[in-house]
């Protein structure tokens, strides 16, 4: 088992490395939930607009009253389109998203548009996404939509790759599980 581990922690280092620190794998204990969870990230720009994933496992199988592996996995993929980067429009990218996993309840597909601010090196970034999301297995919304805050800003505080990163999802959501 930890030669397997090793040999993926090696993998994922070496991943990492020769996507230009665009990739980014993390392992957090989560402590209301009592458990461990582990995230890869991407984000990777284009001529075309830009890709964002990230897939998360919960590791709180249990077994005698102990964690013993991986109880599920959630993930989300996302792409901005953008063919009008040289107008005056540019900030501005049509979205689509899809959002699901095992053990994790509904699936969605969301679909809008995203705004992009940052500064002239891109070390400080905003996002506003407004999206229309769809629900399945029983789940509806009154208002079916999404608002996605996204933010970055490195090297905080003048310390050099100190970054300030993250994510906040507001929707509403009715359901029956």
């Amino acid at each position: 088992m930890r030669k397997i581990l090793a040999i993926t922690v090696l993998a994922l280092l070496g991943l990492s490395y020769t996507a230009k620190a665009q990739t980014n794998f993390q392992t957090f204990y989560d402590f209301s939930r009592k458990h461990f969870t582990t995230t890869l990230e991407g984000y990777y720009g284009d001529k075309w607009g830009d890709t964002f994933f990230f897939v998360d496992y919960d590791y709180n199988a249990k077994k005698d009253g102990k964690n013993k592996g991986v109880s599920g996995s959630y993930m989300e993929i996302a792409r901005g389109l953008n063919f009008w980067q040289e107008t005056a429009l540019k900030d501005l990218s049509a979205h689509v998203e899809y959002n699901g996993g095992v053990g994790f309840g509904n699936q969605n597909f969301l679909f809008g548009a995203n705004y992009f601010l940052h500064n002239a090196d891109f070390s400080n970034t905003f996002t506003f996404e407004l999206m229309y999301k769809t629900f399945n297995n029983g789940a509806t919304s009154d208002l079916p939509l999404q608002f996605t805050f996204v933010w970055g800003m490195q090297d905080l505080f003048g310390v050099n790759d100190l970054r300030f990163s993250g994510f906040g999802d507001v929707w509403g959501e009715n359901t029956n599980y």
